[in-house]
Protein backbone atom coordinates (compact mmCIF):
# COMPACT_ATOMS: atom_id res chain seq x y z
CA UNK A 1 0.00 0.00 0.00
CA UNK A 2 2.84 2.66 0.98
CA UNK A 3 4.24 2.30 -2.61
CA UNK A 4 0.83 3.18 -4.67
CA UNK A 5 0.57 6.41 -2.79
CA UNK A 6 3.00 8.14 -4.57
CA UNK A 7 2.19 6.20 -7.64
CA UNK A 8 -0.63 7.37 -7.91
CA UNK A 9 -0.22 10.80 -6.90
CA UNK A 10 2.64 10.79 -9.58
CA UNK A 11 0.23 9.50 -11.89
CA UNK A 12 -2.82 11.53 -11.41
CA UNK A 13 -0.56 14.30 -11.99
CA UNK A 14 1.01 12.55 -15.15
CA UNK A 15 -2.85 12.00 -16.64
CA UNK A 16 -4.11 15.34 -15.69
CA UNK A 17 -1.14 17.25 -17.90
CA UNK A 18 0.55 14.56 -20.63
CA UNK A 19 -3.34 12.86 -21.10
CA UNK A 20 -3.87 9.49 -20.87
CA UNK A 21 -2.58 7.98 -23.68
CA UNK A 22 0.95 9.43 -23.11
CA UNK A 23 0.74 8.62 -19.60
CA UNK A 24 0.31 5.14 -20.64
CA UNK A 25 2.90 5.00 -23.18
CA UNK A 26 5.31 6.20 -20.58
CA UNK A 27 4.53 3.66 -18.14
CA UNK A 28 4.36 0.49 -20.41
CA UNK A 29 8.08 1.95 -21.67
CA UNK A 30 8.75 1.69 -18.64
CA UNK A 31 8.06 -2.07 -17.45
CA UNK A 32 9.63 -2.66 -21.07
CA UNK A 33 12.98 -0.82 -19.67
CA UNK A 34 13.04 -2.34 -16.66
CA UNK A 35 12.33 -6.02 -17.38
CA UNK A 36 15.16 -5.33 -20.16
CA UNK A 37 17.73 -3.99 -17.78
CA UNK A 38 16.64 -6.90 -15.30
CA UNK A 39 18.47 -9.26 -17.96
CA UNK A 40 21.41 -7.49 -18.75
CA UNK A 41 24.53 -9.47 -16.78
CA UNK A 42 25.99 -6.41 -14.53
CA UNK A 43 28.52 -6.78 -12.32
CA UNK A 44 28.34 -4.07 -9.70
CA UNK A 45 31.06 -5.72 -6.86
CA UNK A 46 28.87 -5.93 -4.39
CA UNK A 47 26.64 -8.65 -2.52
CA UNK A 48 23.71 -5.99 -2.99
CA UNK A 49 22.09 -6.11 -6.29
CA UNK A 50 21.35 -2.39 -7.35
CA UNK A 51 20.01 -3.20 -10.67
CA UNK A 52 17.78 -5.96 -9.76
CA UNK A 53 16.13 -3.91 -7.09
CA UNK A 54 15.83 -0.76 -9.38
CA UNK A 55 14.01 -3.26 -11.75
CA UNK A 56 11.93 -4.48 -9.46
CA UNK A 57 10.83 -1.21 -8.19
CA UNK A 58 10.39 0.21 -11.61
CA UNK A 59 8.26 -2.75 -12.60
CA UNK A 60 6.16 -2.04 -9.46
CA UNK A 61 5.61 1.16 -10.08
CA UNK A 62 4.78 0.85 -14.06
CA UNK A 63 2.58 -1.80 -13.56
CA UNK A 64 0.86 -0.01 -10.36
CA UNK A 65 0.36 2.98 -12.92
CA UNK A 66 -0.86 1.14 -15.90
CA UNK A 67 -3.72 0.15 -14.11
CA UNK A 68 -4.33 3.09 -12.42
CA UNK A 69 -4.23 4.33 -16.26
CA UNK A 70 -6.23 1.67 -17.74
CA UNK A 71 -8.84 1.52 -15.48
CA UNK A 72 -9.86 4.78 -15.83
CA UNK A 73 -9.12 4.76 -19.51
CA UNK A 74 -11.64 1.75 -20.07
CA UNK A 75 -14.60 4.42 -18.74
CA UNK A 76 -13.73 6.84 -20.84
CA UNK A 77 -13.20 5.35 -24.13
CA UNK A 78 -16.31 3.96 -23.98
CA UNK A 79 -20.11 5.37 -24.53
CA UNK A 80 -22.28 5.60 -21.68
CA UNK A 81 -24.83 3.31 -22.73
CA UNK A 82 -22.68 0.22 -22.26
CA UNK A 83 -20.17 1.81 -19.72
CA UNK A 84 -21.13 -0.23 -16.97
CA UNK A 85 -20.76 -3.84 -18.72
CA UNK A 86 -18.34 -2.89 -20.41
CA UNK A 87 -16.28 -2.18 -17.48
CA UNK A 88 -17.85 -5.48 -15.88
CA UNK A 89 -16.31 -7.69 -18.88
CA UNK A 90 -12.97 -6.04 -18.13
CA UNK A 91 -13.27 -6.70 -14.74
CA UNK A 92 -14.29 -10.63 -15.09
CA UNK A 93 -10.62 -10.75 -17.41
CA UNK A 94 -8.47 -8.99 -14.96
CA UNK A 95 -9.62 -11.18 -12.15
CA UNK A 96 -8.72 -14.38 -14.56
CA UNK A 97 -6.01 -12.77 -15.60
CA UNK A 98 -5.18 -12.26 -11.74
CA UNK A 99 -6.12 -16.20 -11.05
CA UNK A 100 -3.74 -16.92 -13.63
CA UNK A 101 -0.62 -15.07 -13.49
CA UNK A 102 1.23 -16.50 -10.04
CA UNK A 103 0.60 -20.29 -12.41
CA UNK A 104 2.38 -18.83 -15.42
CA UNK A 105 4.98 -17.35 -13.38
CA UNK A 106 5.74 -20.19 -11.17
CA UNK A 107 5.81 -22.44 -14.15
CA UNK A 108 8.32 -19.49 -16.31
CA UNK A 109 10.40 -19.18 -13.23
CA UNK A 110 10.75 -22.84 -13.11
CA UNK A 111 11.99 -23.08 -16.64
CA UNK A 112 14.02 -20.07 -16.93
CA UNK A 113 14.59 -16.22 -15.51
CA UNK A 114 15.05 -15.51 -19.21
CA UNK A 115 11.87 -17.13 -20.18
CA UNK A 116 10.17 -14.87 -17.39
CA UNK A 117 11.20 -11.89 -18.40
CA UNK A 118 10.67 -12.06 -21.91
CA UNK A 119 6.71 -12.71 -21.03
CA UNK A 120 6.64 -10.31 -19.79
CA UNK A 121 8.43 -7.88 -21.83
CA UNK A 122 6.56 -9.38 -24.72
CA UNK A 123 3.26 -8.44 -22.39
CA UNK A 124 4.40 -4.75 -22.87
CA UNK A 125 5.07 -4.58 -26.32
CA UNK A 126 1.20 -5.85 -26.59
CA UNK A 127 0.12 -2.97 -24.60
CA UNK A 128 2.07 -0.68 -26.24
CA UNK A 129 0.95 -1.90 -29.98
CA UNK A 130 -2.49 -2.11 -29.04
CA UNK A 131 -2.76 1.44 -27.22
CA UNK A 132 -1.85 2.74 -30.73
CA UNK A 133 -5.60 2.88 -31.61
CA UNK A 134 -6.97 4.32 -28.60
CA UNK A 135 -8.01 7.67 -28.67
CA UNK A 136 -6.84 10.05 -26.24
CA UNK A 137 -10.22 11.32 -23.71
CA UNK A 138 -8.22 14.32 -21.99
CA UNK A 139 -10.61 17.49 -22.22
CA UNK A 140 -12.83 15.90 -24.86
CA UNK A 141 -16.43 15.14 -24.75
CA UNK A 142 -17.74 11.43 -23.82
CA UNK A 143 -19.67 9.79 -26.26
CA UNK A 144 -23.20 8.65 -24.98
CA UNK A 145 -24.24 6.08 -27.51
CA UNK A 146 -22.95 3.56 -30.15
CA UNK A 147 -23.65 6.30 -32.41
CA UNK A 148 -20.96 8.72 -31.10
CA UNK A 149 -23.36 11.18 -29.69
CA UNK A 150 -21.96 12.86 -27.20
CA UNK A 151 -22.49 14.51 -23.69
CA UNK A 152 -22.94 18.60 -23.65
CA UNK A 153 -22.07 20.13 -20.67
CA UNK A 154 -24.47 23.14 -20.59
CA UNK A 155 -22.09 26.31 -19.95
CA UNK A 156 -23.53 29.41 -18.13
CA UNK A 157 -24.07 31.37 -21.14
CA UNK A 158 -26.75 28.08 -22.21
CA UNK A 159 -29.04 29.29 -19.60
Amino acid sequence: IPFQIPTGVVTAWCMSYLGRWNALFVNLSLILVCCALSLIKLDLGSGWDVKRVASIVGSKWGTAAVFMIVYLYTNEVMPTSIRSSGLHLCSIFARIGAFIAPYVVNAANDASFFLLNSLFMGLAVVGLVTMWWLPETKDTNLKSTLGGETNKVASNSDQ
